[in-house]
């Protein structure tokens, strides 16, 4: 069955699904067509080597799916799985999941819920001081990475609270309330970019400021340390460069 064929860009996830019958994947194209809002931030369609889904439905009441699922999830640890059921209550106590038949309204809430602004994360590394981090990226797919890339990084070595912005505005709403050690921080963003909202977290509280960017010219490293940034880092960042970041940190 075609399925929707357009690239996702910065600002959107791609969305697919392993084993659901023909009839729930016509429901779904259908609720994007109810809400089209939802083509804002989201793409309904298979995923190709350049464009990997972000999110997946799975067909939880088949296990050759199940199997499928586990294979693809070795493969990209941060592609979050939506388990499809008859009977959620069976489903993987840890992750996402819906029930069967599909419904608009919990359909529309579970995708919110999983994108929501206000994820949040702990990870218990080794014992000493807890970093307060904050990444800020309007592009899922790019919280998706640090949000696992983090994990990794940090078990064993640092304790993390890590909290997740999607622009400028949000990231300042949340640092007027709380004293973050360490910002990742994209560059460029609608609205406040990154360079406005380094300065402006800089004239807060003075948190160390790594920014994460896909341009590496002179002229915007030039722009980052004029805003202040205390590390570039470029998009994605390797394991390395983002241990170094929590090292500094940790050992100021």
């Amino acid at each position: 069955m075609a399925l929707d064929s357009r690239q996702t860009t910065k600002s959107h996830s791609r969305i697919f699904h392993i084993g659901l019958e023909p009839r729930e994947v016509l429901v779904i194209k259908s609720m994007f067509r109810i809400a089209p809002e939802l083509n804002d931030r989201f793409v309904f369609g298979e995923p190709t080597a350049e464009d990997q889904a972000d999110l997946v439905f799975i067909n939880a009441d088949d296990e050759e799916s199940m199997k499928n699922w586990q294979a693809l999830h070795q493969q990209r640890p941060a592609c979050v799985g939506i388990m499809v059921a008859t009977d959620t209550s069976a489903t993987p106590s840890s992750g996402k999941s819906i029930k069967r038949p599909l419904m608009f309204k919990k359909f529309v809430e579970l995708l919110e819920l999983i994108t929501s602004d206000s994820e949040h994360q702990t990870v218990n590394g080794a014992a000493g001081k807890t970093l307060d981090v904050l990444v800020v990226d309007d592009s899922f797919p790019a919280r998706q990475f640090m949000k696992f890339k983090l994990q990794e990084i940090a078990k064993g070595f640092a304790n993390l609270e890590i909290d997740f912005a999607e622009n400028g505005e949000k990231a300042m709403e949340m640092a007027a309330g709380k004293h973050y050690d360490v910002v990742f921080l994209d560059v460029i963003m609608p609205g406040m970019d990154g360079y406005e909202l380094c300065r402006k977290l800089k004239n807060k509280d003075n948190s160390f400021i790594a920014m994460l960017t896909g341009q590496s010219t002179k002229i915007d490293r030039v722009r980052a340390d004029l805003a202040g940034c205390d590390d570039y880092l470029t998009k994605p960042p390797v394991d390395m460069e983002i241990k170094k970041v929590l090292d500094r940190v940790k050992n100021h």
